[in-house]
């Protein structure tokens, strides 16, 4: 029995009498059972008279499975008296799905880990990629589950190098270092052992037997002087169901072919080495992206700023503080009223508030030490990938000079 929002020392946190009844009739006759006061219900007054719970109100709903049977009850219950509607029995049914969906999920996980003990370190893959652990280090765990599933297995993974169309080394724990060096940079094509041909025909290469098999004659000696017999190998294939990103195999010491689940672990394995790869080259991406956007930000000639829709600095760079006098501590601190001039500040804001895309507009600021500054502002709203809109991003000019050479020639 579970119980949310009631304190534990309440009767009504408690398995009584009463909310056992009640729950026993929902899963007796499944179906909702709704009690608007227990004090005067026939259930209660019949079966218990007098009862010492402060359960008033009750809705019980079963929680059935998708085989059909009853395995329990979900309610929720009131110390006061309640008339339940029907809004609330969908509402209450609906949960009830979610709940029995969510239980038997988590019944097929322990079932799954009951089939492969593996399952946890699958999961600890999963994790290491949300802590951004290097992509070797998920990959020797990753090869720790592909030995994990197939005996006497010594599991490896490849990178494409798609610029020079070679395979260079992953991470392989169980194998011989002189022949994973051996191995590194290795050329794709349709002949070349079991990764290279894997990589190239981008399909699944079991190769029984080094010792025979002609996709290994270049490289035969090197495999069988470390003893390695045969090796299975599964093409890593990017999301778009084209790009090869590497492969993932298994050597054996003796001539094997894989079972069925074997085949399947390293099918498995595939995928979860997609997800690490791609999530590692969007996160690289990404880096590059913003290390570009911001030493153009910082190294720009023109003053540059991150503004929030309420006018708050959000980031500023070396050029606006110069122009303004401030240190870039103190800007972040600021709105971008405190430094323009009064009479400018409702033109500002209309920018600010307005809904232009992009803007080109002039106005005053006021230098830290009080003197006027004329500039030109070039302010562009920033949306996220849902098209909401971020922050303006602004670009300011000095313009004092000219202003002031205009002013002398009028």
């Amino acid at each position: 029995m579970s119980a949310f929002g009631l304190d534990e020392s309440s009767p009504a946190a408690c398995q009584t009498r009463l909310i056992h009844a009640c729950c026993q009739q929902v899963v007796t006759r499944r179906g909702p059972l709704l009690i608007k006061d227990a004090r005067a219900h026939s259930l209660v007054h019949n079966d218990f008279g007098n009862c010492d719970s402060n359960v008033v109100a009750y809705l019980g709903i079963p929680l059935i499975s998708t085989d059909g049977n009853v395995v329990g009850s979900l309610c929720v219950i009131d110390i006061i008296p309640r008339a339940w509607s029907d809004d609330d029995v969908v509402a209450m049914t609906d949960l009830a799905m979610l709940v029995m969906t969510e239980a038997e999920q988590q019944m097929r996980i322990a079932e799954i880990d009951g089939r492969h003990p593996d399952q946890s370190h699958r999961n600890h893959v999963f994790a290491m990629m949300s802590d951004d652990v290097p992509l070797h280090d998920i990959f020797v765990s990753l090869c720790g589950v592909i030995e994990g599933d197939v005996p006497d297995a010594m599991a490896s993974v490849l990178l494409l190098d798609a610029a020079n169309g070679c395979l260079r080394h992953g991470a392989a724990p169980q194998l011989p270092e002189a022949y994973w060096r051996a191995m590194d940079a290795i050329a794709i094509g349709p002949s070349v052992g079991s990764c290279g041909t894997a990589a190239f025909l981008r399909t699944t290469v079991v190769v029984r037997d080094i010792a025979t098999d002609p996709l290994w004659s270049t490289f035969r000696d090197v495999a069988l002087v470390h003893g390695l017999r045969s090796c299975w190998s599964v093409p890593v294939i990017a999301s778009d169901g084209q790009t090869v990103l590497g492969t993932i195999a298994v050597y054996r010491t003796i001539p094997s072919s894989p079972s069925d689940a074997e085949l399947s672990s390293l099918t498995r394995a595939s995928h979860i080495a997609r997800i690490a790869i791609e999530r590692k080259r969007a996160h690289d991406a990404l880096k590059e992206s913003e290390a570009r956007f911001y030493s153009a930000f910082e190294d720009a000639a023109t003053g540059q700023a991150l503004v929030g829709f309420n006018g708050q600095f959000l980031r500023v760079n070396r050029s606006l503080c110069d122009m303004v006098g401030y240190a870039a501590d103190d800007l972040i601190a600021m709105n971008y009223r405190a430094i323009t001039h009064p009479d400018d500040i409702d033109l500002s804001d209309a920018v600010l508030e307005g809904n232009l895309p992009s803007i080109t507009f002039e106005k005053r600021y006021i230098h830290k030490t009080g003197r006027v500054i004329w500039v030109q502002v070039t302010s562009t709203v920033v949306h996220d990938d849902d098209g909401q809109p971020l922050y303006h991003i602004t670009q300011t000019l000095d313009i004092t000079a000219r202003r002031h050479a205009e002013t002398s020639l009028i």
